[in-house]
């Protein structure tokens, strides 16, 4: 619940965006097929699940822009591995176009709710880093984030409670189509040789040999 009206159970609107992406992440980490957003217009009461709407009295909140957000940069891309899940540090959850396999998003964001920010360096990079923008909670562009490149294949970035995804170009193997094809004609070839070779062997039955 995000309501503007103060009371226990509320979290302000930047909070209730974060905890809703980052909550969808997690879930393409853990195998959740298709989860669902409850509910889509809240009337901003201060009451519980009263203002955990999307938009409140018709009006897009922050997270409206967040899930949009993910929508539009996640929506081709499927979860490939977590890269990073450091508790009360970072967490940095890859993911692949399922379209285009050289491109590659990983998903970067402090797991805290204290409004925690650092300077992260992130290594062992799967590709050349293009840019980085962060989840967006206005209509328009997503922020873009800067980063620095440094030795050994990594780079630094401020990393906050709000995910960050930064896009990459990633080498992709030749195709092995090729290659397969022909070791299963060869195979096969050698299966109807067998064959051939034994049926050559096979002595003619005759009358009283059963």
């Amino acid at each position: 619940d995000a309501s503007t009206q103060a009371w226990s159970g509320s979290v302000t609107d930047l909070q209730q965006a974060e905890y809703l992406t980052r909550s969808y992440l997690l879930f393409s980490a853990m195998g959740v097929n298709r989860a669902y957003m409850y509910l889509d217009n809240d009337q901003n009461s201060p009451t519980l699940h009263a203002a955990s709407g999307l938009t409140r009295n018709g009006t897009p909140k922050p997270a409206f822009y967040a899930i949009e957000g993910l929508q539009s940069m996640l929506g081709n891309y499927r979860f490939s591995s977590i890269v990073e899940q450091l508790a009360g540090n970072v967490y940095v959850y890859s993911f692949q176009n399922i379209s285009v396999p050289s491109e590659l998003i990983w998903a970067i964001w402090s797991p805290t709710g204290t409004g925690r920010s650092a300077l992260t360096t992130l290594s062992n990079l799967p590709g050349t880093p293009l840019f980085a923008d962060e989840m967006p909670i206005t209509s328009g562009p997503a922020p873009t984030i800067a980063f620095n490149m440094l030795g050994n294949n990594s780079l630094s970035l401020n990393v906050g409670e709000s995910p960050i995804f930064l896009s990459f170009s990633v080498p992709v193997p030749e195709p092995m189509a090729g290659s397969l094809i022909l070791a299963i004609a060869a195979f096969a070839a050698k299966t109807r040789s067998r064959r051939t070779a034994t049926h050559a062997k096979r002595p003619l039955w005759r009358p009283g040999q059963l």
